[in-house]
């Protein structure tokens, strides 16, 4: 009996150092950063653990400063690839990001500078003018409003500009010259992915500010008159506003009454409240936003379909059997 309280006491006493321990750790990682982001440490003076724990601090400081925005949102705890999607336009963070993943690439200091030099220059004209958003000072909205040409005009633009910040720009004559840098190594890609990534996310939001203007002057653009590609590129614009959250929220009902009023297609309302729900850590009732194969985000598995059905979208096998979702590793499932 005398023992128990004996090896309590000293297996709390030693969780206490471990703790200790790991507290230590961390706050030396975390000086390490605030050096390097100074430009007061050299990428070579750290151990290959020591760079791997530099790069893991900094994608969490990347994942907090999202999860500000949703503080109830579990599913990167849950599904840790979906950290990948996150955006950041903190510069500073990025570079050093960058240094790290060469530095774990390569041990020659000649040739790392040369790289990240060359990954530097790369970004000056990679995503061209065409694709970047206007200025909202630019765009006389008002006008807009009585100008449905011009509306339609400006939002195929934008889908375009989305969609090449999104992917598109993989296949772009830039990224043909980049290949040549990269040299199919992964850390000088995660490098790249890194320094591009403020850029890209900037000129996303700038296009969620573009289509707010849009949906606060006017509404929601009638497809009969503007087309139904103007319409599908307002819609995809605010689904990747997930820096925005209070975009979105503003966008639902809108979008819904739309939906009802003018005909917009209802699958676009069904993604945008996947999307909506996913970001704030709750279910979906769709399935639109792919977390794995299973029924851990559905509101109702035996009435996805059904649901679905009414929105205009196929079955949730269908879905998750298309080869985009390969990444998943999903068999065609009945979740009946």
């Amino acid at each position: 009996m005398a023992r128990f309280p004996i090896v309590l006491v000293m297996s709390f006493s030693l969780f206490v150092l471990g703790a200790m321990a790991q507290t230590q750790t961390g706050e030396a990682i975390m000086e390490q950063l605030t050096l390097l982001k100074d430009n007061q440490l050299d990428v070579f003076a750290l151990n290959d653990d020591e760079v791997d724990q530099l790069i893991n601090a900094i994608n969490q400081e990347v994942l907090d400063d999202h999860l500000k925005l949703y503080p109830d949102n579990n599913y990167y705890t849950e599904f840790p690839w979906k950290r990948g999607l996150l955006c950041s336009e903190n510069d500073k963070q990025a570079r050093v990001l960058a240094r790290l993943y060469l530095r774990r690439g390569e041990d020659d200091p000649v040739k790392y500078q040369d790289t990240y030099d060359a990954l530097l220059g790369s970004l000056l004209d990679y995503i061209p003018d065409e694709m970047r958003p206007p200025e909202l000072s630019t765009i006389d909205f008002d006008a807009l409003a009585h100008d449905t040409e011009a509306l339609q005009a400006l939002l195929i633009s934008m889908i375009e500009m989305d969609q090449y910040l999104v992917m598109r720009h993989y296949e772009s004559e830039a990224y043909a010259k980049l290949t040549a840098i990269i040299e199919g190594d992964h850390n000088r890609r995660e490098a790249f992915e890194a320094l591009l990534r403020p850029s890209k996310c900037r000129y996303i939001r700038q296009l969620g500010h573009i289509a707010e203007q849009i949906l606060r002057s006017q509404g929601w653009p009638d497809p009969k008159t503007t087309g139904d590609q103007a319409s599908l590129a307002l819609w995809l614009i605010i689904q990747h506003q997930d820096e925005n959250p209070e975009l979105q929220a503003y966008a639902l009902p809108i979008l819904k009454q739309a939906v009802e009023d003018l005909g917009v297609k209802p699958a676009h309302y069904a993604y945008l409240e996947d999307r909506i729900n996913t970001n704030h850590g709750r279910k979906q009732r769709f399935g639109t936003q792919l977390f794995d194969c299973g029924e851990t985000t559905l509101v109702n598995a035996s009435k996805v379909d059904q649901w679905r059905a009414e929105y205009g979208l196929g079955s949730i096998s269908e879905y998750r059997a298309q080869p985009w979702a390969a990444h998943l590793g999903c068999d065609v499932v009945d979740l009946q």
